[in-house]
C-alpha cells in the first residue's frame, strides 16, 4: 500500500518591516563598521564629530563633555542645540537624514545615520529595550524602543519635556553598559581601544577644542589656540571638488527636498553655495555663460535623473568663472600643538612634517609628528594615532600604511608615538562602515615622505645599533634621545622647556614668577636636552633674550602669564610723592590705577590708623632679603601686615647704610630676619650683618635670626644647585666656616678643585618655584616666632580716644556734606587765568592753587 501523499505548500507573501533590518547585530554592525565591543566607542566617536562640527559652523570654540558611567555614556556641547525636526526625522528609518553625506568637504563625521544607530545600539545590545535621552533647547527628549515581535519591528517612542533642562549647547544620554564597552585595555596600541585614548586623539587633533572626561575615568584638556586655523563646515565648498556623478547626486538631493516640500532653488542660488561663486556678480557671470538666468533645478531633470549634460555645463561653467583652493587654506594642526600634546613623549624629542599638494583637483594637507616615549612611559608599545579632517580613526585606516611603518623601522613593540593627520575634501573609502580607506598615489608618496622624515633619526640610529634586532626599549630611547640632543640649539632646547618651566616656576598660574625663577626650572631641562653644562654662560642670556622673545612670539599662549622682572629704577610723581619700581608688575598696577577724572574728597575719610614712623608701636621684626625681585609675591602673601614685618632688601652683600639701620634697629629691640641664597656670599651677608669688620663696627650688636636658604631646607625641596667656580688661592671652605657654614654645607659649596680654580655648587632663593618660596618663608617665620605687635596699655589708651573723635567729627562731615548746596555756588569766569597766574614759576600744583583761591574767598567773605 503506497503511502499517504501530502498536499502540496500553499506559501503565503509576507511583507516584512525593513527597519528592523537596522535593530540587528549583523546590519548595525555593517552600518556603523566595526563589530559589537566597539559600538559604544564608534558611535561616541560620531556624536564629538557632530558636536564639534555644530560649535565650528556658529564659530563656537568647542567645548566637549564626555561623562562615562557604569551604566550610561553622557556627552554634552557647548554648540547651537539640536533642532526639534532634525531629532524628529532622525526617527524615520525608512528615510537617511544628514546635512553632510550629498556635500563634498572636509568635514568629519560624514557616517550620516549616527543619531538612528545612536538609538538601534542600546535596544540591540540589550535584546528588548533601549532607551536615550537628548536634553537641548530647555526639552527633553526622551527616545525609547521596544520590540513588538508580532509585527517584526521595534516600536519608537519620543516624549518632549519642558523643564530645567539643557538651554545652551545638546547633551545626549545613551542608558547601557558603558564602562564595560569604553574601558578595554590597550591592546598593541595600533588603534584606539577605549575612551581615554578615543579623547587624547582628540586632543592631539583638535588645538582650538577642550575635552572633559569625567566618571569611571577622568582627562581636562584645555584648548592649546583660541582661532579656528582650519575649514569649517559652513565655509563655502570648491566647485573643483565635485565631479559629474558627486555633483548630479546634490543637485538631485535639492529637486528631492523641493518634491518633499522644501524651498524651489534656481541654477543661481545653487552656484552661490560655491568658493569664488557666492556674489551675485559671480553667479550672473556663471549664469549668463550657461544661459540659465532663470532656470530652477528642477528643470534639469531629464526623465527619471539629472540630465548630464546640464550637470558637464554647470560643473566646467563654475571652474572657469573660480579658482581651485590652496591647500593651506585648509588649515592645519601645526607643529606646536604636536609638541605639547603627543603622549608619553617630551615636546623636545618631538619630530614635526607638513607635506601639501593637489591631486585630481582636491587639495590635501599631511601632517605627520614622532616623538619617543619620556622616562616614565618607557615600557609601553607602539602608539599610533591616525585622524581624518581633524577626527580621529578607530584603526589603522590606511591601505599601505603598514608598509611605510616597515620601511620606517618603527614596529608595534617600539616605544614611540606616531600621529598622522589628513586633510582633503573627499576620501575614496572601500567599506560601508568607512574603515578602510584608498589613498590617490600623490598623497601615498606625500604620506610616506612625511612619516620618512619625521622618523630618520630613529631609524637610522636603530639600524646603526640594532642590526640584529636585539636592543631593549630603554636603549632605544636612550640611543635616539643623544642623537637628538647634539642636534637642539640652546634656544630650541629652552623653548620646548618654556611652557614647562613657568607652569612650575608660578605653581600652575597661582603666583607671579620671577624670570629667575622660571630660569632655574628651566635650566635643568635644557641641560638634558642639549647635553651643555652650563646651558648659558650668563642668566641674562635667558631673562632678558630667551624668555621676552618666546612670549613674544608665542604671544596667544604667554598672554595669561604672570613674568615678573626686576625692577631696573623708580618713578616719583610730583606733589603726592608716590613711588613707582620701574618693574613689570610695578608699572602695570601703577598704569590700571590711572584715571582721566577727579576723584571727590571724602569728607568722611579721616584716617584711623595712628601716624607712626619707625619701629615703635609698628613692627618687632625686620627681614632683611638678598634679592629684589620678590617684592610682588610678598605682597601677594601679604607678609608685612600679616606679621607686623619690615621687609628690606639690597642687591647682593649689605651695604653700610642697611648696616646703619640694621643697628639702629636693633637699639629699639628689633629682630633682625636674614633671607638669602645658599651660598658663599649668602652666608658672608648674615656674618657681616651679625659681627663688627673693618668698614662698620657696631656699638650694639644686632639680634641676628638666619632664616636661609640652608643645604638641609634644599634637600627637602629637591632643588637643584648650579655650578660655581672660585678664584680665590685660599680654600673657601675658610671663610664659609668662619660665616657659620657646616661642614656639609661647606663642602656642597666647595667640592673639588685646586688653589684658583675651586669647583662647586650654589643654589639661589630663586631655585624655589612661588609655591615653595611662599611654605619655605611661612614656616620659617612661624619658626623664628615672629608675633603681631600689641602696643601698651598707654598707646592703646590714646587710639581709643581718638577712634571715638574720628566717628564723632566723620557725623559732623556728613551732616555738614547733607547741609552743603554745591549747586548755589558762582564759579569765577576768569577761574583759568587765575589758576595759571597762581602757579606760574612756583612748585605749586592747580589743584592747590584752586583749593587757595577758594580759602581766600571765604576769609574775605566771612571778614
Amino acid at each position: 500500500m503506497g503511502m499517504r501523499q501530502d498536499e502540496p505548500l500553499t506559501r503565503s507573501l509576507f511583507s516584512i518591516n525593513r527597519t528592523m533590518e537596522f535593530f540587528s547585530e549583523r546590519e548595525l554592525a555593517t552600518q556603523i563598521g566595526a563589530d559589537r565591543d566597539r559600538w559604544f566607542l564608534a558611535i561616541m566617536k560620531e556624536l564629538i564629530d557632530n558636536s564639534l562640527d555644530a560649535c565650528e559652523s556658529k564659530r563656537i570654540l568647542p567645548e566637549i563633555e564626555i561623562e562615562v558611567a557604569e551604566d550610561f555614556l553622557k556627552i554634552r556641547d557647548n554648540g547651537p542645540g539640536l533642532p526639534d525636526p532634525v531629532i524628529k526625522d532622525s526617527l524615520d528609518y525608512m528615510v537617511r537624514v544628514s546635512d553632510k553625506i550629498l556635500y563634498v568637504s572636509p568635514s568629519r563625521g560624514q557616517l550620516g545615520n549616527a543619531l538612528m544607530c545612536l538609538y538601534a545600539i542600546p535596544f540591540v545590545l540589550h535584546g528588548q529595550y533601549g532607551k536615550v535621552e537628548i536634553e537641548t533647547g530647555g526639552e527633553l527628549h526622551t527616545i525609547e524602543i521596544m520590540l513588538e515581535r508580532i509585527f517584526g519591528s521595534p516600536r519608537i517612542t519620543r516624549t518632549v519635556t519642558n523643564g530645567d533642562f539643557v538651554k545652551t549647547g545638546t547633551s545626549i544620554t545613551i542608558y547601557e553598559q558603558a564602562h564595560k564597552y569604553l574601558s578595554a585595555p590597550p591592546v598593541g596600541q595600533s588603534y584606539i581601544c577605549n575612551a581615554m585614548s578615543l579623547i587624547t586623539a582628540y586632543v592631539v587633533m583638535n588645538p582650538h577644542a577642550s575635552f572633559t572626561l569625567h566618571g569611571t575615568m577622568e582627562s581636562k584638556n584645555a584648548r592649546t589656540s583660541d582661532s579656528m586655523n582650519k575649514w569649517i563646515p559652513s565655509d563655502p565648498m570648491s566647485s573643483y571638488w565635485y565631479g559629474l556623478d558627486s555633483l548630479r547626486g546634490l543637485i538631485a538631493g535639492h529637486v528631492s527636498s523641493e518634491r518633499e516640500g522644501g524651498q524651489a532653488k534656481t541654477v543661481g542660488d545653487f552656484i552661490s553655495q560655491f568658493r569664488g561663486l557666492t556674489g551675485s556678480r559671480k553667479r550672473k557671470e556663471v549664469t549668463d555663460l550657461l544661459g540659465m538666468q532663470r532656470t530652477y533645478l528642477h528643470d534639469l531633470v531629464d526623465g527619471d535623473d539629472i540630465s548630464d549634460v546640464a550637470v558637464d555645463s554647470i560643473l566646467s561653467a563654475m571652474n572657469e568663472c573660480s579658482k581651485p583652493l590652496k591647500p593651506k587654506l585648509l588649515g592645519v594642526i601645526g607643529e606646536e600643538h604636536f609638541r605639547q600634546t603627543l603622549p608619553y613623549t617630551n615636546s623636545a624629542d618631538v619630530r614635526y612634517r607638513k607635506v601639501e599638494g593637489t591631486t585630481e583637483g582636491l587639495p590635501y594637507v599631511i601632517e605627520a609628528a614622532f616623538g619617543v616615549y619620556d622616562q616614565e612611559h618607557q615600557d609601553r608599545d607602539r602608539s599610533l594615532i591616525t585622524g581624518l579632517n581633524w577626527s580621529p580613526c578607530l584603526s589603522m585606516p590606511i591601505d599601505g600604511l603598514v608598509h611605510i611603518l616597515e620601511d620606517a623601522q618603527v614596529n608595534s613593540h617600539d616605544p614611540v608615538t606616531l600621529a598622522i593627520h589628513i586633510a582633503c575634501p573627499r576620501f575614496d573609502f572601500t567599506d560601508r562602515g568607512k574603515g578602510r580607506l584608498r589613498l590617490p598615489a600623490e598623497m601615498m608618496d606625500g604620506l610616506g615622505k612625511a612619516v620618512s622624515f619625521v622618523t630618520k633619526d630613529f631609524a637610522k640610529e636603530k639600524r646603526r645599533a640594532d642590526w640584529n634586532g636585539r636592543l631593549g626599549k630603554r636603549q632605544l630611547v636612550g640611543i635616539f634621545r643623544r642623537e637628538r640632543r647634539s642636534q637642539l640649539s640652546t634656544k630650541e632646547a629652552a623653548y620646548a622647556s618654556m611652557e614647562e618651566a613657568y607652569v612650575k616656576a608660578s605653581g600652575n598660574g597661582s603666583y607671579p614668577a620671577n624670570a629667575r625663577q622660571i630660569m632655574y626650572v628651566a635650566r635643568p631641562l635644557v641641560q638634558q636636552l642639549t647635553g651643555k653644562i652650563p646651558p648659558w654662560k650668563n642668566t641674562a642670556y635667558f631673562t632678558q633674550i630667551l624668555l621676552p622673545d618666546y612670549m613674544e612670539e608665542n604671544h596667544e599662549r604667554t598672554k595669561t602669564w604672570d613674568v615678573v622682572y626686576d625692577a631696573r629704577g623708580k618713578l616719583v610723581e610730583p606733589h603726592t610723592g608716590r613711588r613707582v619700581d620701574l618693574g613689570t608688575l610695578a608699572v602695570r598696577n601703577y598704569v590700571a590705577a590711572w584715571t582721566s577724572s577727579v576723584r571727590a574728597l571724602d569728607v568722611g575719610g579721616i584716617p584711623c590708623r595712628l601716624d607712626t614712623t619707625g619701629p615703635a608701636n609698628r613692627y618687632s621684626y625686620a627681614m632683611f632679603i638678598e634679592k629684589e625681585g620678590f617684592d610682588e609675591l610678598l605682597k601677594r602673601m601679604h607678609v608685612a601686615e600679616r606679621y607686623d614685618l619690615a621687609v628690606m632688601s639690597t642687591k647682593g652683600m649689605s651695604v653700610t647704610a642697611a648696616r646703619t639701620l640694621v643697628e639702629e634697629l636693633s637699639e629699639r629691640g628689633v629682630t633682625i630676619l636674614v633671607l638669602r641664597d645658599l651660598d658663599k656670599a649668602g652666608f658672608s651677608i648674615v656674618h657681616t650683618l651679625k659681627a663688627s669688620g673693618r668698614r662698620y663696627k657696631y656699638k650694639t650688636e644686632p639680634n641676628v635670626i638666619d632664616l636661609g636658604l640652608r643645604l638641609h631646607d634644599s634637600q627637602e625641596m629637591h632643588l637643584e644647585g648650579e655650578a660655581v667656580e672660585y678664584d680665590s688661592k685660599i680654600d673657601p671652605r675658610i671663610s664659609l666656616k668662619e660665616s657659620g657654614a657646616s661642614d656639609e654645607e661647606a663642602v656642597f659649596l666647595r667640592s673639588g678643585g685646586t688653589p684658583g680654580q675651586w669647583k662647586g655648587s650654589r643654589i639661589e632663593l630663586n631655585a624655589m618655584t612661588s609655591p615653595q618660596f611662599v611654605a619655605f618663608l611661612e614656616t620659617k617665620l612661624q619658626e623664628a616666632g615672629v608675633k603681631k605687635v600689641v602696643p601698651s596699655e598707654i598707646v592703646l589708651t590714646e587710639a581709643w580716644n581718638r577712634a571715638h573723635r574720628i566717628t564723632f567729627l566723620e557725623k559732623a562731615l556728613r551732616d555738614a556734606e547733607e547741609r552743603f548746596d554745591g549747586n548755589r555756588l558762582s564759579i569765577p569766569t576768569d577761574l583759568k587765568e587765575r589758576v595759571d597766574e597762581r602757579i606760574k614759576n612756583t612748585r605749586m600744583s592747580w589743584d592747590d592753587a584752586v583749593y587757595e583761591i577758594v580759602l581766600n574767598e571765604r576769609q574775605k567773605n566771612s571778614g
